[in-house]
């Protein structure tokens, strides 16, 4: 089983390998909310396939050396529709 024994990528290993392999751009919206003078950044992945636009908000912490958790990881892929094999995320029911 792969999970559990895979390396889970830093954040700054996941950011350099979503924009360098996959084409993903990260960008960042201001929101505003009722009643609060000062807008908030969200920071999110934008990947565009064919007619797709597919976006992720993410959540980096204050230091990009820390892991990804494996579940945010995998939300990533998903909603990225990144292959889970690629970071040995895929379980083969097979072996």
């Amino acid at each position: 089983m792969p999970i559990p024994f895979a390396q889970l990528p830093t954040f700054a290993e996941l950011k350099h390998m979503l924009t360098s392999k996959y084409g993903c751009e990260f960008r960042e919206i201001s929101v505003h909310l009722d009643g609060v003078s000062d807008s908030y950044p969200v920071p999110y992945f934008e990947r565009k396939m064919g007619d797709k636009i597919l976006q992720c908000v993410v959540v980096f912490p204050n230091d990009e050396t820390e892991r990804v958790a494996l579940t945010n990881l995998r939300s990533i892929c998903v909603r990225l529709e990144i292959p889970l094999a690629d970071f040995h995320l895929d379980i083969d029911s097979s072996k």
